[in-house]
Order: C-alpha cells, then sequence, then structure tokens
C-alpha cells in the first residue's frame, strides 16, 4: 500500500464500496467507519458511528484523507446537540452495476 490512508465514512453503502473498490484495485490502503457492515470489504471496516467525537479522534490519523458519505448522520448528530428538529430529504438515488437488488425505487 503506498500514499496516505483514505478513510470512508459511512463508506459500507452503494457509493462507498465503490470508491472502495477502486482503492483497492489500485493498491491504496483505506479503511470504511460505518456502523452498517461492508459486504464488500469486512476487513477494512471499523464499527464507528460518525457521531462518535472520541471514537473518530481515535481511529484519524494527521496524514488520513477523510472521506464523508454520512451526511444524514451528521444533520441527525447537530440537531441532537443543538436540541433542533431536523428533517432529511433524499431526492436523487445513484443508479449503476452492483446496485443491490430491490434498490431501483
Amino acid at each position: 500500500m503506498t500514499g496516505p490512508r483514505h478513510v470512508l465514512i459511512g463508506g459500507s453503502g452503494f457509493i462507498g464500496t465503490r470508491l472502495a473498490e477502486r482503492l483497492d484495485r489500485t493498491g491504496r490502503d483505506f479503511v470504511i467507519a460505518d456502523i452498517r457492515p461492508s459486504l464488500g470489504f469486512p476487513r477494512h471496516r471499523v464499527e464507528l458511528d460518525v457521531r462518535d467525537s472520541t471514537g473518530l479522534r481515535a481511529l484519524l490519523r494527521a496524514d488520513d484523507i477523510v472521506i464523508n458519505l454520512a451526511a444524514e448522520h451528521l444533520v441527525q448528530a447537530y440537531g441532537e446537540n443543538f436540541g433542533l428538529p431536523t428533517t432529511i430529504l433524499r431526492l436523487f438515488s445513484v443508479y449503476a452495476p452492483g446496485q443491490r437488488p430491490g434498490m431501483g425505487y
């Protein structure tokens, strides 16, 4: 493995798995930090909730490249921390080869 480590926060989903495939193919060092299992890369996964700031600090190194795919959880964390109501709208979906069956909504 060469270069800095890539940390895919919320990377167990469809987009994160496609990115992990490319990182793996090109010999990059990466870790997937997610509360959900990574079906494609279970050995690279660290169980971590994006709202766990202590866990994130323990995971991250100074030279890491962080790719945050867990935006929904950040909105929830912000609302919980500041007592604000939040609404999350998903206005689009990604369609591509390798998508889980039944996800074409």
